[in-house]
């Protein structure tokens, strides 16, 4: 299939902490969108028109509009992962899942493990809230928008090295091993703060107001 230029959100169950936050993130770009079971409740209160819906809709009535794809609620896949397996099939490159944290912690596990199946598929994955958005960075250097509260830095799987420019604490090629958690609550001293990795891969998490 030919790959899709548009980036695409998929609605989530989980908790949203900040709607405002989240509508100019919708509205700053032409996005797609999926609804994943009780996600797909907010996009429809959002007005939103939803290419797919899909789901075992245990936690929610299935959606109003089009066709939904059901699968049985006893399954080897979370919704979110089908979602996404889907999106990756249907060739987006950009994907953010929409409020995927809050209430139980191991769908939070869970979700948050779809960042290495997306990145092992060379798609970008972000996972977003309104408040708390999180993604993995690779090898390179990357300019982070200063809009962020705190910036949190964390080794993904194995250690990193990891610098950061233009931040209140910075880094010099730091050997950021896991669940060495020095890399927690940042903050940009400059318009264009950076995080350099030398080697490895970083789970970087950056929370708005």
């Amino acid at each position: 299939m030919a790959k899709e230029n548009k980036p695409l959100m998929i609605f989530l169950a989980g908790t949203i902490y900040n709607e405002e936050n989240l509508i100019d993130r919708i509205h700053s770009k032409r996005y797609d969108f999926y609804g994943a079971d009780g996600g797909i409740l907010f996009a429809e209160k959002l007005g939103l028109s939803l290419k797919h819906a899909l789901g075992d809709f245990d936690s929610s009535p299935k959606p109003r509009q089009g066709k939904p794809l059901v699968y049985p609620a006893e399954k080897d896949q979370t919704d979110a992962e089908l979602a996404l397996d889907l999106a990756i099939r249907e060739g987006y490159r950009e994907i953010w899942l929409i409020a995927p944290f809050g209430g139980r912690m191991d769908h939070t596990i869970a979700n948050l493990c779809l960042l290495e199946k997306a990145q092992n598929n060379e798609v970008t994955l972000y996972l977003y809230d309104g408040m708390n958005l999180t993604f993995l960075i690779k090898k390179g250097n990357h300019i982070l928008e200063d809009r962020y509260r705190y910036y949190s830095f964390f080794a993904w799987k194995n250690e990193a090295t990891l610098s950061l420019n233009g931040f209140k604490y910075p880094l010099n090629q730091y050997p950021l091993k896991p669940f060495d958690p020095i890399g927690v609550s940042n903050e940009a001293a400059a318009k264009e703060p950076s995080a350099t990795i030398h080697e490895g891969i970083v789970l970087c998490i950056c929370i708005e107001e």
